[in-house]
């Protein structure tokens, strides 16, 4: 029940319909994650827009996991780095940070 999307420049018209057709599905998913160089650089108009719940900026094979694991609370949300989403009306954007030391996450 959660989706995730690669949006780049060379695919972002696709990436857009593919996310738009998941929340029109019949069975539509809980959460609809996107990344990628395109999400990274527009993650408000992708999130107010409505075709994602969150936008992870950077290393999205270690923020996506950490994502799953504390569900979509806004509470839990706000200590992953890289990270935006919306909360209250407003997009929030989590501190950047890069995971590229893999000591610094063990």
């Amino acid at each position: 029940d959660v989706c995730c999307y690669a949006v780049f420049f060379g695919n972002k018209v696709n990436a857009f319909r593919l996310m738009a057709d998941a929340r029109r599905a019949q069975k539509a998913p809980r959460l609809i994650i996107a990344f990628g160089t395109f999400a990274s650089a527009f993650p408000e108009e992708i999130i107010s827009g409505g075709l994602a719940d969150m936008v992870v900026a950077h290393d999205p094979e270690f923020v996506i996991p950490l994502i799953l694991q504390q569900g979509n609370n806004p509470g839990p949300l706000s200590a992953i780095p890289n990270v935006s989403y919306m909360h209250e009306g407003k997009v929030i954007h989590t501190q950047q940070h890069s995971f590229h030391l893999l000591r610094s996450i063990m």
